[in-house]
């Protein structure tokens, strides 16, 4: 998402504005006159004095007397073969400065393109910067490629240049870019083949058919020239593909398995003409691991797995490509996620060593920095793993070094931003992530480098954006002052930020993996999570699992459970049971919340069975009996209710099934159910019993008084006064409890009157020794027996009490 918001047009069509007006300037600066070789050796003279000054300020006024001599040669030459050879000096001159000066080449490539249509070094590097440009950016002026392309060919075929080796026009001595590549017909062919395929992908062309067929035509005639031109089978194989989704879109989803066979045979040719090309390799592969990772659910695992030796043959036949093992560590990555809890981390450690060789062998690549410092935190997140946090900070923080991180001038400048961008963003999470989750807390010096470094991160996150309005921007914003404490403005920045983000997603799910919304919507889930915001909390969930939260942070799946759960939705509570369980293992939260979802659904049988293998006196295995116990209670408290219904009604129902069948659970008498009623409620209260000894914050009132009332019920007082004297021994000021108690003690509990059970309550909440406490249960109390007045009166006592007792203290 960060490269589509960064738009690459707009500074370039402002960067050419400014090249056209800066010429224009030349002209209106120098008069037409002076001796223009005069003005080229001074120009020269200054660039070499620049060369060898080591004051910075000295160098500076150099290269500016040379660009002013510069200039003046320009605007004094007589011919256009002068101008030409000026221009180019100029050109070298902008790029032998520290930040090239590129639009000012642009402009000098523009002007003797425009001088001499036919002059190849210009065109060839003019259109190199808008390759590198688009190639380096996702939705890059394609457009602009492919009409260069066109010209260009014209004007090689006319000069006979199409064999030309390209090498001696070449100025991107940096550039990783198709420096592979020689001759310039190829080339050119190449390049317009390329961007009539990315123009048909993006929709930015009126007939897509059209433009595929012309991406096939050009690309065909790479092969003509060069028959073993890995880029030429891999943008046919990708040719292919378009034409296969656009056709199946059209109604023939034939079409695409079609065009998958026909994409990895051209990729298989490719390899059998390159057989020591580690890039036709690297292809073919990368082609299956995409097809495995789209194919059925239930062979991705084996499908993927069999690629293993071939990755493994890939980086043993090519030990010295860092594009190999590059590959190879993604291929472990995806790997980890298909594995499940027992080889997990061991494919996550061989994806890890992979990028890490891949970073030896080529140490300035900031995408493989990145990868592994990625691969870090996903082994600190999955498996708790600490010491991965810091290499993964450490790695970040040194590929912000890295030339492809810079804000440098150039075609790959927003391409550097975007990197730059996705690091510290990176970093701010890390950071942000340490102060707030809970578990062992850092030394507060180490929670002092934390929120240093956030702020940092966050500061150059602002200066990459710029506008406050970005929905990065106030997020990142919003994540800072939750760090901070400051909950409510944080949670108002980062709705704001869901909002915005939510808005450019499509209607419907499924959406491609996004990092930034995912961690935003995961963030906003845990904040309301013990709020009654259940549907809230719901939403955000399923906007963070939809966005691949659950690939670095699969306990997710769980707090959704635990949502869903509350609103019966047990069929699919169990299947994120099941998909958490299948790539991570059983944890202990899984496993009770299995046991819940099984209770939750009815099916006690399943439940029992999970039951069984627990110990026994754990205080959760105790609390999910008494839950079983509870909710079978209410099964057959609701199946004696039906069975009477049906059995005393006056009225014949409707037969329209001859074969209808009592319903399960109904084929019972009422007297088996009573008994089994019996069983249950005394295995409740042996379940309550101990639960009090083990964790009697576990125990609710509700259940107290459920079994007080019905042991009153029953005629047994003394039972019931017995265990509500075990329940106020951990909880004395229990009010509801206590007004039970004394309940019981009453001649005739069962049969007492409401005026006489008002009168218990008042009696009870008049011991309660805390003002404030016996002025807001009062208040309750009244408001509960229609008592308006009184109620207010009491309700203002306690805040009354409460707010002189604050002034005390």
């Amino acid at each position: 998402m960060a490269n589509r918001r960064l738009n690459k047009k707009v500074a370039l069509i402002g960067s050419l504005i400014f090249v056209v007006l800066a010429l224009g300037a030349i002209l209106v600066m120098f008069q037409l006159s002076g001796d223009p070789q005069e003005l080229i050796q001074d120009a020269e003279d200054a660039l070499q004095a620049a060369r060898q000054a080591t004051d910075e300020q000295i160098k500076q006024q150099d290269y500016d007397r040379a660009e002013s001599s510069f200039r003046g040669a320009y605007a004094s030459a007589k011919t256009d073969d002068l101008r030409e050879e000026v221009l180019f000096k100029m050109v070298d001159m902008y790029l032998e400065v520290e930040d090239k000066e590129w639009p000012f080449v642009l402009g000098c490539w523009d002007e003797i393109i425009r001088i001499n249509p036919n002059n190849a070094k210009a065109r060839f590097g003019r259109l190199k910067y808008f390759y590198i440009l688009s190639d380096s950016s996702v939705g890059g002026p394609w457009q602009e490629v492919h009409k260069q392309a066109s010209e260009f060919l014209k004007v090689a075929a006319d000069a006979d240049l199409l064999g030309a080796d390209t090498a001696k026009w070449d100025v991107f001595e940096t550039e990783q870019i198709d420096t592979s590549r020689q001759r310039l017909g190829p080339y050119l062919y190449l390049l317009r083949g390329r961007a009539a395929l990315e123009m048909a992908s993006m929709g930015a062309v009126t007939n897509r058919d059209k433009s595929l067929a012309m991406a096939v035509d050009d690309l065909k005639k790479v092969q003509e020239y060069e028959p073993n031109n890995i880029d030429a089978y891999w943008y046919l194989a990708m040719v292919t593909m378009t034409k296969g989704e656009l056709l199946a879109s059209r109604g023939g989803p034939e079409e695409r398995e079609k065009a998958v066979k026909q994409a990895t045979a051209i990729l298989e040719q490719a390899v059998q003409v390159a057989q020591t090309e580690p890039r036709a390799h690297i292809n073919l592969l990368a082609m299956k691991l995409m097809l495995s990772k789209n194919s059925d659910p239930a062979r991705q695992k084996e499908q993927i797995k069999a690629l293993e030796p071939e990755y493994l043959s890939l980086v043993r036949d090519f030990d010295s490509s860092a594009e190999a093992f590059a590959a190879m560590s993604q291929f472990y990555s995806a790997y980890s996620s298909f594995t499940g809890p027992r080889l997990g981390p061991e494919k996550l450690d061989k994806a890890i060593e992979a990028v890490e060789q891949a970073m030896k062998l080529d140490e300035q690549n900031v995408v493989y920095a990145i990868s592994a410092a990625n691969l870090y935190y996903r082994k600190f997140s999955l498996y708790s793993q600490k010491p991965q946090i810091y290499k993964a900070i450490e790695t970040a923080k040194n590929a912000l070094t890295l030339p492809d991180a810079q804000d440098t001038p150039g075609p790959r400048h927003r391409a550097n931003i975007t990197n730059r961008f996705m690091l510290y963003a990176f970093l701010a999470n890390c950071y942000i992530e340490q102060i707030l989750e809970p578990g062992q807390p850092d030394s507060t010096s180490q929670m002092a480098v934390w929120m240093t470094g956030a702020e940092q991160a966050v500061h150059e996150i602002e200066q990459i954006y710029g506008s406050g309005e970005e929905p990065f921007i106030i997020k990142w914003k919003g994540m800072l002052e939750l760090a901070k404490g400051n909950k409510e403005t944080a949670i108002k920045d980062l709705y704001t930020a869901y909002e915005k983000f939510k808005a450019l997603k499509p209607p419907e799910p499924p959406w491609p993996r996004d990092d930034e919304f995912s961690q935003l919507s995961y963030t906003l889930a845990k904040i309301f999570k013990d709020t009654p915001e259940i549907g809230v909390v719901a939403e955000f969930l399923v906007s963070a699992l939809y966005s691949g939260i659950s690939e670095i942070k699969p306990e997710a799946r769980l707090d959704y459970v635990d949502v869903i759960m509350k609103f019966g939705n047990f069929s699919d509570a169990m299947y994120n049971i099941n998909a958490f369980e299948e790539y991570f293992g059983p944890t202990e939260r899984s496993r009770i919340l299995r046991i819940k979802s099984y209770i939750g659904a009815k099916q006690f049988d399943e439940a029992e069975k999970e039951l069984s293998v627990r110990m026994q006196d754990e205080p959760d295995t105790i609390k999910l009996r008494l839950a079983l116990a509870q909710t079978r209670i209410r099964q057959i408290q609701l199946n004696m209710a039906q069975k009477e219904m049906r059995e005393s009604s006056d009225l014949i129902p409707l037969q329209t099934e001859p074969e209808e069948k009592e319903p399960v659970g109904l084929t019972a008498g009422i007297g088996v159910m009573t008994e089994e009623l019996k069983n249950y409620r005394r295995f409740e209260i042996e379940l309550l019993e101990k639960l009090l000894l083990v964790e009697p914050n576990s125990v609710g009132q509700d259940s107290i008084v459920g079994i007080c009332r019905n042991y009153i019920v029953q005629g047994q007082a003394s039972r019931a006064e017995s265990l509500a004297n075990r329940f106020l021994e951990h909880f004395p000021d229990n009010t509801i409890v206590l007004v039970y108690k004394q309940i019981i003690s009453e001649p005739d509990p069962a049969n007492i009157s409401q005026q006489r059970l008002k009168e218990i309550e008042e009696q009870v909440l008049s011991s309660i020794t805390d003002p404030v406490r016996r002025a807001t249960q009062f208040g309750i109390f009244y408001r509960t027996h229609g008592e308006t007045e009184k109620a207010i009166l009491q309700l203002k006592m306690a805040v009354d009490t409460g707010t002189s007792q604050q002034r005390v203290a």
